[in-house]
């Protein structure tokens, strides 16, 4: 769009296309667009070591928010999540420390019940807003942003921009981690205690609900209170939001 508007003076996108679908071609896509993105960002192979320990010293800062969330004492729902996306926009070491000390003295949720958000990223942080509004608290989120980052496992060195096209395709979306289990969102309440479940998805969403009767079934069966908000505007406008409080100010009977 800036190109159509500002011929010859707008930036060259620069768009990381992988392909997620469980065959050899699209592992292929994957690794060539890896490779076409390390081109054109300049990249070089031999910056990878100290490049993926700054990613994990990132993770870890978002793997403390992401535990105090898991605890009996969560930090506000909509504070974890700010604190998350600053971390994301700024990878300044000082920073990261400083955003850290910031989180460690910061007083619990005042919301006793806990709640488990799913579905699709919002664009701020209103959807936590309002379950604070309801007396509540988000303890985890399982969503296709993925604030948190992924909980560190044991893996092999990355040496090669082809080892991070092999992984970028083999990583699961949240769409592909519903449909291998139906019973992944309860076990993910159960993960963070939480009380209740809410489920929001955009109107433009095609995927996720696909995977989501199986998982409400589950949820149901083990008597977790869930609000299912789907088709929504990414706005999420009044209606949506005074749901969500009268849902969560529901929970305390």
């Amino acid at each position: 769009e800036l190109q159509r508007r500002q011929p010859g003076n707008a930036p060259a996108p620069v768009i990381y296309d992988v392909a997620a679908a469980e065959r050899q071609s699209s592992a292929v896509h994957a690794v060539a667009s890896t490779l076409k993105l390390a081109r054109e960002l300049g990249a070089k192979e031999s910056a990878l070591p100290s490049a993926i320990d700054e990613v994990k010293q990132h993770n870890r800062a978002l793997h403390e928010i992401s535990a105090r969330q898991r605890s009996s004492q969560p930090l506000r729902g909509s504070v974890a999540v700010g604190l998350a996306r600053v971390l994301q926009f700024c990878w300044n070491a000082q920073f990261r420390q400083q955003v850290r000390d910031y989180a460690n003295q910061l007083p619990a949720a005042p919301g006793s019940k806990r709640v488990l958000l799913v579905g699709n990223a919002a664009g701020d942080d209103r959807l936590h807003w309002a379950v604070e509004n309801g007396g509540a608290c988000v303890v985890g989120e399982l969503t296709d942003a993925n604030w948190f980052a992924d909980r560190p496992t044991a893996e092999a060195p990355v040496t090669s921009f082809e080892t991070i096209g092999q992984r970028a395709h083999a990583r699961a979306s949240l769409a592909q981690q519903l449909a291998r289990s139906g019973e992944t969102l309860l076990y993910t309440a159960q993960a963070v205690r939480a009380d209740a479940v809410l489920v929001w998805l955009i109107e433009e969403d095609s995927a996720l609900g696909w995977v989501l009767p199986q998982q409400l079934a589950a949820l149901t069966r083990a008597g977790v209170p869930t609000l299912v908000l789907t088709r929504q505007t990414w706005a999420a406008g009044a209606g949506t939001l005074g749901a969500i409080e009268r849902f969560c100010a529901g929970l305390e009977s």
